[in-house]
C-alpha cells in the first residue's frame, strides 16, 4: 500500500532516517559511580494489530555504554529483543524510538504504543544528584477522505506523578478537520533530583493511532487514507552532585558547644 505525496511527511521521513541509525557519542563518559540507571521499552497493551489495508512499522533503540541495542517491528512481527532493557552508563545514553502507523480503505485500523522507562538509584550516602534530559521529538498526522482519523501522542513523567514535559497530543480528522496536525520537531530538557538512597522512575507513552471508520457509522470510503507518525529521542546529558546542606542551626549548636566548655572550666 502506497499512500500519496500529500501524506508524504517530509520531515517525519528525514527524522525517521536519523533515527533508524541511533546517534552515539564517538567517545562514552561514563557518570559518577553513585548512579545506578536502568531503561527498557515494551509494547503496550493499547496497541492494536493492522486491519485489512493498515500497516504499522517501530524502531526502538536503547544505547547503553554508548553503543546501539535496537529492535524493529513491522506489523505483528518483532526482530530483536521486546522487552528491550539494559543498563545506562554514560552521558548520552538512552532511549530513541520512531513510530509510524498508516491505512486505507475502509476497514483500516491500526495503533503502536511503546512505553519507556528509565530507572534511576542513588546510592551515595551524602551526595544530591541532579541528573539532567535531552528531549527531542516530533509528531505529525494526516487524514483525509470520508471518516478518516489519526492521532500521535508524547508523555513523560516520574513515579511521583510529576509531569517532566508537557503532553503533546495532535490528531487529524477528515470530517470535522483539521486534516493534518503536527508538533516539531522540537528539542527540550528536564532535569531530576535524587536525594541520597532516593530511587526514581521516569515513564514515557508515544502513540500512534489510525482508523478509516472513527465515526462508528460506516461512512468511510475505499478512498480514506491516514498516517501517524512519532519519534521520541531522550539523552541523559549531565549528572550534576552536590553536597548535603548541613541544617542551618548545626553551627549555632556547635558554637554554643564552643562557649560553655570555658565556662565549665572556670567552675
Amino acid at each position: 500500500m502506497k499512500l500519496p505525496s500529500s501524506l508524504g511527511f517530509s520531515r517525519s521521513i528525514l527524522l525517521a532516517t536519523l533515527l533508524a541509525t541511533p546517534t552515539v557519542p564517538a567517545l562514552a563518559t561514563p557518570f559518577t559511580p553513585d548512579l545506578s540507571i536502568s531503561g527498557s521499552l515494551s509494547l503496550n497493551s493499547l496497541s492494536i494489530e493492522p486491519t485489512t489495508g493498515a500497516t504499522r512499522s517501530g524502531t526502538l533503540s536503547l544505547i547503553s555504554g554508548g553503543a546501539a541495542s535496537q529492535t524493529t517491528l513491522q506489523g505483528t512481527t518483532v526482530n530483536g529483543s521486546l522487552p528491550l532493557s539494559g543498563p545506562l552508563t554514560d552521558l548520552g545514553d538512552g532511549l530513541q524510538l520512531n513510530l509510524e502507523t498508516q491505512g486505507s480503505g475502509v476497514e483500516a485500523l491500526s495503533a503502536l504504543t511503546i512505553d519507556g522507562l528509565i530507572a534511576l538509584s542513588n546510592t551515595s550516602p551524602d551526595r544530591i544528584l541532579d541528573v539532567l534530559f535531552n528531549v527531542g521529538f516530533e509528531l505529525e498526522v494526516e487524514a483525509t477522505g470520508d471518516d478518516a482519523f489519526s492521532s500521535a501522542t508524547l508523555n513523560i513523567q516520574d513515579s511521583l506523578s510529576r509531569t517532566l514535559l508537557p503532553e503533546s497530543i495532535v490528531s487529524a480528522d477528515s470530517i470535522f478537520g483539521p486534516g493534518f496536525d503536527a508538533v516539531g520537531p522540537s528539542t527540550d530538557s528536564f532535569s531530576v533530583s535524587l536525594n541520597p538512597g532516593q530511587s526514581l522512575e521516569i515513564m514515557t507513552f508515544l502513540d500512534v493511532f489510525g482508523t478509516n471508520d472513527f465515526s462508528g457509522s460506516d461512512l468511510g470510503t475505499d478512498t480514506d487514507q491516514y498516517r501517524a507518525a512519532a519519534s521520541l529521542d531522550l539523552r541523559i546529558e549531565a549528572v550534576m552532585p552536590q553536597s548535603v546542606p548541613l541544617p542551618a542551626t548545626l553551627p549555632l549548636i556547635a558554637l554554643g558547644l564552643g562557649l560553655l566548655i570555658p565556662i565549665r572550666r572556670k567552675q
